[in-house]
């Protein structure tokens, strides 16, 4: 098996440019993957390729800096990133791709801590960061980076609550922060990506409220778990009923969110989007 990536990590090197490296150089790709990757072997030659292109292509993002082990989400610096050219926008994805890994701990554990105690702009774009460190715990049976540091995670939650909660009871957010560019259902006459009740940051806050709620069971914190419980129940009752029309999960952009309603949503507003299908209920 060592040799298929041998051959397909030559291929990957030979074909690539390397302006900008960081901890792994494509020099030592071969001998990271081969430590730390799930090695495969399968039928599908294309498929096989593509596997292991993500994880050539992942090493090159951990970045070491003064604040700990990170992955960018670029490798040349971006003007819309953040500290050490990190962004939160992807975050939940690199944790569910990294926790495969077998030098997870040590990168995971950094990465998110790095935006736990807000060393970046972790509240630039809305994340799912806190339910993928559950998974990876889960992955792992190992909770007690959560249990440790469940009042940052607290933190997390409640900031976003307080900035983007509503009389609804569900949480507005604008496209763009969602790491959505700009969508049809957040274009007016008026404003680009006007405020709305989108399913991307309720779903997301309810999934993240979910494993604060696992982890403080964990800790035997009981009225913690209760509390974070409730409050993922009440966000997934009132995306159903708010946002689910029935057919599709849509967002809500109106200038008075008392009385939300999609029959209230102007007709060229009113559309299935992808983020329809994100919902984590």
């Amino acid at each position: 098996m060592n040799g298929n990536l041998k051959n397909y990590i030559k291929k990957f090197n030979h074909d690539d440019t390397e302006y900008y490296s960081q901890d792994i150089p494509n020099q030592m790709a071969e001998e990271w993957m081969a430590e730390n990757i799930p090695l495969i072997e399968i039928p599908d030659k294309q498929l096989e390729e593509i596997y292991y292109f993500r994880w050539w292509t992942l090493r090159k993002h951990i970045k070491t800096t003064p604040d700990g082990v990170i992955l960018t989400e670029f490798l040349p610096k971006v003007c819309w990133s953040g500290n050490h050219n990190s962004i939160i926008a992807a975050v939940g994805h690199h944790l569910a791709e990294a926790k495969w890994l077998k030098c997870s701990k040590k990168l995971i554990e950094e990465y998110t801590k790095f935006w736990l105690e807000e060393k970046g702009d972790t509240y630039l774009y809305s994340t799912w960061m806190l339910y993928a460190l559950y998974e990876y715990s889960c992955h792992i049976n190992d909770f007690s980076f959560g249990i440790k540091h469940l009042s940052l995670l607290m933190n997390y939650y409640d900031k976003v609550e307080h900035a983007h909660m509503t009389e609804c009871g569900l949480m507005w957010s604008i496209d763009d922060n969602d790491a959505m560019e700009y969508s049809i259902s957040g274009s007016t006459e008026k404003e680009v990506g006007s405020k709305g009740l989108r399913p991307t940051l309720n779903s997301y806050m309810a999934a993240n409220a979910y494993a604060i709620s696992q982890f403080a069971k964990k800790a035997g914190e009981e009225e913690i778990s209760q509390k974070y419980l409730e409050k993922y129940v009440s966000l997934k009752e009132k995306m159903n009923e708010i946002l689910w029309d029935k057919d599709f999960y849509k967002a809500i952009h109106m200038d008075d969110f008392s009385n939300p309603s999609i029959d209230k949503v102007s007709p060229d507003q009113n559309v299935r989007e992808l983020i329809g299908y994100i919902p984590w209920c």
